[in-house]
């Protein structure tokens, strides 16, 4: 008997978008705010000039960029690709472990988990009306083993 490729029912690429700042509860969000907010004031304050609340404002916006921005999700057969600010892609074969998690999949270049995956793995976070179940075929039928 011969195995059928998961994707094989589908046509094109499977893409979604995944926001954080949306998707997780209102009260951490605003956690969130705040201790941005709240930093950034105490830094503007403590070092005496707006400059530097200003620049320890964005600082902490750009350390957060992924849970405040969107991220664009697409696989395909040949590769992973993610836009946040731009495009990044990964050819599947640069992957060796598929990790699957409550909220993504994580993908590592590493047969077993690595202190290093978290500097080259990729996260790729589940969206609204993504099915989890198809994304986490799609890779592992792509990811070599």
């Amino acid at each position: 008997m011969v195995a059928s490729d998961p994707t094989a029912s589908r046509h094109g690429p499977l893409a979604w978008t995944a926001h954080p700042l949306r998707q997780e509860p209102a009260w951490k969000s605003a956690a969130l705010g705040a201790l941005i907010l709240g930093f950034s004031t105490l830094a503007a304050a403590s070092l005496g000039g707006a400059v530097y609340g200003l620049i320890s404002l964005l600082a902490l916006a750009g350390a957060t960029a992924r849970y405040l921005l969107p991220t664009r999700y697409i696989l395909d057969e040949r590769e992973a690709a993610w836009r946040q600010l731009t495009w990044r892609r990964r050819s599947w074969s640069t992957f060796r472990r598929v990790d699957r998690h409550a909220d993504g999949i994580f993908l590592s270049p590493f047969r077993r988990p690595s202190r290093l995956d978290s500097f080259r793995g990729v996260f790729l976070r589940f969206g609204p009306g993504v099915d989890a179940g198809e994304v986490v075929a799609l890779a592992r039928a792509r990811v070599p083993a």
